[in-house]
């Protein structure tokens, strides 16, 4: 993400780079986010069992479990369009 945030100001992109991240992100990987002059937004993880924390044994591995939580872009409405990138 870093690499990227360099990127689109060295091609001086006039666009956000905005990255999703759950609750459970350290306090420094936010901060060197936001000091790539990334806008961050934190937002809650979707679990689509219900929150049920034996649903995160149901996957190959339970890395998996937090997937679903990309599903959260569709609710950022205040943005007219938006481009996403996957790691």
């Amino acid at each position: 993400v870093a690499c990227l945030a360099r990127s689109l100001r060295q091609a001086g992109s006039a666009h956000p780079l905005l990255v999703l991240a759950t609750p459970n992100l350290s306090k420094a990987s936010l901060a060197a986010l936001e000091s790539e002059a990334c806008s961050v937004r934190v937002v809650p993880r979707f679990d689509p069992f219900g929150d049920d924390a034996g649903a995160a044994s149901a996957y190959v591995a339970a890395r998996f479990a937090d997937c679903w939580t990309k599903l959260r872009l569709w609710q950022l409405a205040e943005f007219e369009r938006i481009g996403y990138l996957d790691a």
